[in-house]
């Protein structure tokens, strides 16, 4: 990896997650004693944000908290990490984004409010451009409106600066928008919904979707490895054999680690292998933000 730290531009959402655990989760009316309860910061933006930073990116982000304690205490969390808040709105028209997590027996059920999140607007990230005009590439995901990751995306392309878009949670996505995209980094279900289907082959879903535009397509598979194309080609890289204790933040690590590799001019199969090494090390961890790695871990 070169030493040179690269700018990344990450545009996307700031979470806390409340989670609680217990033996079993509750009928309708009933009670339960919970046995364990966390507050973690999350959020696919924050996530993928530190993920960035822990590895030598030089992060700023832009993105929307409410006007309250979480918001605040989000806002830090990103600031202890050396990530650059200027960019982070604060609206008083919805508290900060939440997910309630019941895990249970390594099950669990959530329940997300996007909050302030949804509040991002087209005219915060305009005033803001310049922090995306100054990246060398920029990462974006679908916890915020589309029509901010449009404008996202039309002002890097416009700048011919690389975007990576996780289109995560998965939904349709305009030919217009992915025409404009560099890098889609989708998870299998997240393919299947692009793809408009569940059946075809991934080699048939990948030509489909690179039909749209899309330069280069990264699926990851989980404990299965990754799969992407090099111009037409299709390659396949073996995810890392780990004893996984929590896979929560591994895609996030995984875009966090790409965005910095391929920003230090490493070949596409150079950033994937480092990325897929940086997701491995995180779910050997709990927590998404606290699992994911550090440069110094990867050399």
């Amino acid at each position: 990896m070169l030493k040179r730290r690269p700018n990344i531009a990450v545009v996307g959402s700031i979470n806390v997650d409340l989670v609680m655990v217990t033996s079993r989760i509750p009928e309708i009316g009933e009670t339960v004693i919970g046995t364990d309860f966390r507050q973690l910061f999350g959020g696919k933006g924050a996530n993928q944000a530190i993920s960035a930073a822990r590895l030598g990116g030089n992060v700023s982000f832009i993105g929307c908290i409410g006007d309250d304690d979480y918001g605040l205490r989000a806002k830090k969390v990103l600031m202890d990490e050396g990530i650059q808040v200027e960019g982070i709105q604060m609206t008083q028209k919805a508290p900060t984004g939440t997910a309630q997590i019941t895990r249970w027996n390594n099950e669990n059920s959530i329940i997300v409010n996007p909050g302030a999140n949804a509040e991002l607007t087209t005219e915060w990230v305009l005033e803001n451009r310049n922090i995306i005009e100054s990246a060398d590439i920029v990462l974006t995901q679908l916890e915020i409106p589309k029509e901010v990751v449009q404008t996202v995306v039309d002002i890097a392309y416009s700048n011919q600066i690389p975007v990576i878009l996780n289109p995560a949670p998965a939904q349709y996505l305009s030919d217009e928008l992915l025409k404009k995209v560099t890098y889609l980094t989708p998870n299998e279900s997240e393919l299947n919904v692009l793809a408009d289907s569940a059946d075809s082959t991934i080699e048939a879903k990948f030509n489909l979707i690179r039909r749209k535009g899309v330069r280069t397509l990264i699926v990851t598979q989980g404990s299965k490895g990754v799969t992407f194309n090099i111009g037409s080609d299709l390659h396949y890289k073996e995810a890392v054999t780990v004893e996984a204790l929590d896979s929560t933040g591994a895609g996030d690590s995984f875009n966090g680690a790409f965005a910095v590799a391929i920003s230090q001019k490493s070949s596409i199969n150079e950033a994937v292998a480092y990325a897929v090494k940086a997701s491995g090390i995180s779910v050997t961890r709990l927590g998404a933000q606290d699992g994911m790695p550090y440069q110094h871990e990867l050399v």
